[in-house]
């Protein structure tokens, strides 16, 4: 028990110094939690560290520090804890701010995981079929929590508890946010393999014709000398 106040003390600390990297690291170790969680989930055999430090990296560097000076403008454009007033900033925040970290998070995970060779035709198919469906999860989880964080939390201290409710959250943002990406990585990989196959059909049938050519020479200087 020491342990833990000495903990929440020394975290308590850094909130104060040093606010926004304190909030970057949380949400980065939370993200990664989601991922590992969405991994295990899908089950689909071996799992991906490289994913889960992408998905760390884009909570760390993209999602969180938005939200942190978000939390702050809220504050500062809706000061009151009514009831009223908090239920104005609640929409506000789901209206602007949700679909926002949603879109800025499929659009990281596409160009970290794509890198030199981003898709736009991918990316943009990917925020029209899955924007939606997103959007509506988050709209029966966030409101409500969102409610509780802004009437009844301090704001250096709302990230920290809503990122009980961001483990599973994460963890269906990264299922989504990697799913085109999986299909798509596999897609190129079944193409490779096709054009291996068919470069390796024509070396085969261009080594025959050579042959075909060498055995009609040979005739053709026999058939001279006879």
């Amino acid at each position: 028990m020491k342990v833990f106040f000495n903990a929440w003390r020394l975290y308590n600390n850094a909130l104060q110094t040093h606010p926004v990297k304190t909030k970057a690291i949380t949400g980065g170790f939370v993200f990664a939690a989601g991922d590992f969680l969405a991994q295990r989930l899908e089950n689909k055999g071996e799992y991906k560290i490289e994913r889960t430090i992408m998905m760390s990296t884009v909570g760390m560097f993209v999602i969180v520090p938005q939200i942190h000076f978000w939390f702050k403008f809220l504050d500062k454009i809706v000061p009151s804890k009514s009831i009223k007033a908090t239920c104005g900033k609640v929409i506000i925040d789901q209206v602007f701010g949700c679909p926002w970290f949603v879109f800025c998070n499929m659009t990281s995970v596409q160009i970290l995981s794509q890198r030199n060779n981003f898709d736009v035709e991918q990316w943009k198919t990917k925020i029209s079929e899955n924007m939606l469906p997103v959007l509506r999860q988050a709209w029966t989880i966030w409101p409500i929590t969102n409610f509780i964080l802004f009437k009844y939390v301090q704001q250096d201290y709302r990230l920290i508890l809503s990122n009980i409710v961001s483990v599973g959250w994460n963890c269906l943002l990264s299922t989504v946010a990697n799913k085109n990406i999986n299909d798509s990585n596999n897609s190129i990989e079944n193409q490779n393999i096709e054009s291996s196959l068919i470069n390796s059909n024509n070396s085969n049938s261009n080594n025959s014709n050579i042959n075909s050519l060498d055995n009609s020479s040979v005739e053709n200087k026999t058939n001279i000398l006879a």
